[in-house]
């Protein structure tokens, strides 16, 4: 996650189901990480977030769990943009690593 997000409230990535949509059933609480959850920035300010089966070594608070064999997406959520109208301009360049996990 880039910084400085253009949201009021809180941005999250989440994990879903790559069938039902809904979040991935992965055997934690909430299959997330978001500002909230406490995860380690960079320098920048920035958020990597890591996903895999297992966790990361060091990497623990930005990691969400997947399940193999299982397809997932990431979703990534802005709640409330502090944009003034409903179109947003702002885009996450986000890097994905193949193999990990």
């Amino acid at each position: 996650m880039p910084p400085n997000v253009p949201v009021k409230l809180f941005w999250s990535v989440v994990v879903g189901d790559a069938l039902s949509r809904s979040e991935l059933q992965n055997g934690e609480k909430f299959p997330g990480v978001s500002q909230y959850t406490g995860p380690v920035a960079n320098a920048d300010g920035s958020v990597d977030t890591y996903f895999g089966p297992q966790t990361p070594t060091g990497r623990e608070k930005n990691w969400i769990r997947t399940v193999p064999g299982k397809g997932w997406l990431p979703m990534l959520e802005h709640w409330l943009s502090n944009k003034r109208n409903s179109v947003m301009r702002w885009t996450s360049h986000h890097r994905v690593f193949p193999g990990f996990g």
